[in-house]
């Protein structure tokens, strides 16, 4: 895959991975300020491992996740500007490898939502309150206040999504994938999924369309 196949925004983080005056691989944290195509990449680095030594020649290993997976590439630094701040110039890659990990894009949300689990006998559970972290058109990660058991078999997800112009209250028909992980921002919630969505109305299901249409349009409007 090339580069400029990825639409990755200004400001995108890169992990950068680098051998340091002690022989040992450092990695440390960069910054995508800009590209171009076919000549070099920008990154700008707020802060390195006291052992790296940054010399022009030098070959680095670019990481970054991405929202349908991980890409990796190597490169070399071209050239090293101190000042205003510090930030490399990069060689530009022509072939980046990409790993891919969902089906579809996931885009970050921070939304409270209620659920109700279904078991295979019929039997209903009480509310069960947490959040929504981030969305697909098929899926989303939660976490919530209560565990959900293996008997429940499916899930009432009734959630409110708000983007700019976009704003719908729904009730979606999920299943739990698989665990996922927790956030800091809500210590009680003690408990991660991965969920499926399994039915979803006309409506809804173009209403995650379009809204996961806008959040990737507004990624790459970054880039220009």
């Amino acid at each position: 895959m090339r580069f400029e196949e990825l639409s990755i925004p200004i400001g995108k983080q890169f992990t950068l991975s680098l051998v340091g005056l002690d022989y040992k691989n450092h990695q440390f944290e960069a910054q995508l300020m800009g590209f171009q195509k076919g000549k070099n990449l920008v990154l700008s680095i707020p802060s390195k491992p006291g052992q790296i030594l940054l010399q022009a020649g030098s070959a680095v290993s670019v990481a970054a996740r991405m929202p349908e997976g991980s890409i990796e590439f190597d490169a070399t630094i071209e050239y090293i500007h101190q000042t205003p701040f510090l930030y490399l110039l990069l060689d530009y890659p022509f072939y980046v490898g990409f790993e891919q990990h969902r089906k579809e894009a996931r885009f970050p949300v921070d939304t409270a939502l209620e659920i109700y689990g279904h078991t295979g006998l019929g039997m209903k559970t009480s509310a069960i309150h947490g959040y929504m972290l981030d969305v697909s058109g098929n899926g989303a990660r939660i976490v919530l206040e209560k565990e959900l058991t293996t008997l429940i078999t499916k899930i009432d997800i009734g959630v409110m999504l708000a983007e700019q112009n976009l704003k719908r209250d729904m009730t979606l028909i999920g299943k739990v994938r698989n665990k996922a992980a927790l956030t800091d921002d809500y210590p009680d919630c003690s408990f991660g999924y991965g969920i499926e969505f399994i039915e979803k109305d006309k409506i809804d299901s173009l209403f995650l369309q379009a809204y996961c249409l806008q959040e990737l349009l507004g990624e790459k409007a970054l880039m220009y």
